[in-house]
C-alpha cells in the first residue's frame, strides 16, 4: 500500500477506514478523496490528515445529524459519492448513541435540532470524542462559532467536502 504520499505506522490493534490490519513495523499509506491529504496514524486509533498526492482513496466514518430527512439524504449522497460511511442521527440523543459505540472521523451537526443545540453538541463530540465537526445552518451565520467549522445552507458538493477537508484539519491541530 506505499505510494507517494507520506507513510504511516498502524498497529496491529489498527485499521483505518477498512484497510487491513497490518504489524506494527510495517508502514504503508491510506489516502483520503482529498487529493491533497491522506490519513496518519495518531497512536490512539483515530486518524489524523496529511499532505500526500491522493492518488488512492480511504472512506472516513462520518455521522450527520439533521432532523430534516431530504437534507440528510443529500448530504449522505454526497458522502457516499466519495467512497466514504456515512450514519445519519435525527436527534442529538441518536448521535451521542452512535458515537459511544462507533469509530467516527467526523460529524456534520444542523444548528438547531428538535432535542437540542447542535452547535454545544458539536463542541462536546469534539471535546469528548477528538471528532472533526461541522455545524450547518439555514441562519445568516452560526453565532458564536469561531471555534467550529461552518457552512451556511444551502451549500454545494464541494463545499461540503472542503468544509470536511478544514474540519478534520482543526481536529487535527487541536490534539
Amino acid at each position: 500500500m506505499c505510494g507517494a504520499a507520506e507513510t504511516v505506522a498502524c498497529t496491529d490493534r489498527q485499521t483505518i477506514a477498512g484497510a487491513p490490519a497490518v504489524p506494527a513495523a510495517a508502514l504503508h499509506t491510506v489516502l483520503t478523496p482529498y487529493p491533497s491529504w491522506s490519513l496518519t496514524s495518531v497512536g490512539d486509533d483515530r486518524c489524523q490528515m496529511a499532505k500526500g498526492d491522493g492518488k488512492r482513496r480511504a472512506p472516513l466514518s462520518l455521522l450527520i445529524v439533521e432532523d430534516e430527512p431530504r437534507v440528510a439524504w443529500v448530504i449522505r449522497a454526497i458522502f457516499e459519492r466519495s467512497g466514504h460511511s456515512v450514519t445519519v442521527a435525527a436527534s442529538i440523543g441518536e448521535a451521542r448513541a452512535h458515537l459511544a459505540t462507533a469509530t467516527t472521523h467526523a460529524v456534520v451537526v444542523d444548528f438547531i435540532l428538535p432535542d437540542g443545540d447542535g452547535l454545544a453538541f458539536a463542541r462536546s463530540a469534539r471535546d469528548d470524542h477528538g471528532v472533526g465537526i461541522i455545524v450547518m445552518s439555514g441562519l445568516a451565520e452560526v453565532p458564536d462559532s469561531d471555534d467550529v467549522i461552518s457552512l451556511l445552507k444551502p451549500f454545494t458538493p464541494d463545499q461540503l467536502e472542503h468544509a470536511l477537508a478544514q474540519a478534520l484539519a482543526q481536529s487535527r491541530a487541536s490534539r
